[in-house]
């Protein structure tokens, strides 16, 4: 979705400017506005007129990019500015395809999201005075997905650790100090905590906080039991629920059969060959026809050639699209995509 700005051209119709000829050689443009003379509106024209329509020029690529600019927030144009500009140079290789293969009109925006193990439990102990009375049950959560070069987050899935079956801290009137918060893998962008209330049992845990980065590995908790459950960030993407996930939603990897018109078509001698998503259907001939040597196959994100003898029916498949932690090993087959995911 673009964004908005309100950046307009001077005399757009260009109605009352002087030509570009006399333009050039005008006084005033060459040594500015004389003492004790009138501007030529013709020619302030032409100079209001080739400053606001390349800033108007400007505001529309930015606003092209789903970033809304207007003229009355200076830093807030510095920032959005600044946001053109690096985007998507400088993002991962997550971030780049995620904001690449938009594709809405036919299947939506892609995210590649490695997934993530289950985490392990943190250390919690009792420290200090606060709000916490009884004993608590924890639940740590790694949360993937990316960053948007706006600041904001794009949540992908959520990795729950085990329940637990007993208590893991009683404080008595105290805070619980959170320790050896568990990190995830490349995608991991941030982790949530959850907690029952006092006394509550497995199973009863609520939203308690998150930690919106991966190497952060500490977090005090003192929130009072109706607190729980509430408060949870507004993200892009899957919302952060209240109660703990209950499986392991991460991790994403995405078939050809899933992008609508994955093979656009094919021929076969000069007709036309049974198209069936990214399968093509070729039917048997006499030997004694003439056999093309190969056959071109047109993909909506590249082409294949397989050889085909028309001796018998064959099916060719074009292959998956992979995401991975690590570059392929062997050699791709023709078709073949493989991103290599990087943090």
């Amino acid at each position: 979705m673009a964004g908005t700005h309100n950046f307009k051209v001077f005399d757009e119709a260009l109605a009352n400017m002087t030509p570009d000829a006399s333009y050039g050689a005008d006084a005033a443009r060459v040594s500015g506005a004389q003492p004790n003379s009138m501007a030529d509106p013709l020619s302030s024209n032409k100079a209001w007129h080739q400053a606001t329509i390349m800033t108007a020029a400007i505001a529309q690529y930015i606003a092209n990019q789903g970033i809304s600019i207007d003229d009355t927030n200076l830093p807030n144009l510095v920032a959005a500015i600044a946001a053109s500009i690096t985007s998507p140079a400088g993002l991962s290789f997550a971030d780049r395809i995620a904001h690449a293969l938009q594709a809405a009109a036919d299947i939506g925006q892609i995210s590649l999201c490695p997934a993530q193990p289950i985490p392990a439990a943190a250390t919690y102990a009792a420290t200090g005075t606060g709000n916490l009375n009884g004993a608590y049950i924890y639940r740590e959560v790694l949360i993937s997905g990316y960053k948007n070069p706006d600041g904001t987050y794009f949540v992908r899935g959520f990795s729950p650790a085990a329940s637990r079956s007993a208590a893991d801290v009683s404080p008595s009137s105290q805070q619980v100090a959170i320790t050896n918060l568990p990190t995830g893998s490349a995608g991991c962008i941030g982790r949530a905590i959850y907690r029952s209330a006092a006394g509550g049992a497995a199973g009863s845990e609520q939203f308690c906080g998150v930690v919106w980065d991966n190497t952060a590995t500490t977090y005090t908790d003192n929130k009072v039991d109706s607190q729980l459950g509430a408060g949870m960030p507004t993200v892009q993407g899957t919302a952060i629920p209240a109660a703990v996930p209950t499986a392991n939603t991460t991790g994403t990897t995405i078939p050809a059969t899933q992008i609508a018109g994955a093979i656009a078509g094919a021929t076969l001698g000069g007709s036309a060959v049974t198209v069936s998503n990214q399968t093509l259907q070729f039917p048997a001939y006499p030997t004694s026809l003439k056999s093309p040597a190969a056959l071109t196959v047109s993909q909506g994100y590249g082409g294949q050639t397989g050889t085909y003898d028309g001796s018998t029916a064959k099916t060719i498949s074009v292959p998956h699209i992979s995401v991975n932690t690590a570059a392929p090993t062997g050699t791709l087959a023709d078709g073949e995509l493989w991103g290599v995911y990087d943090a």
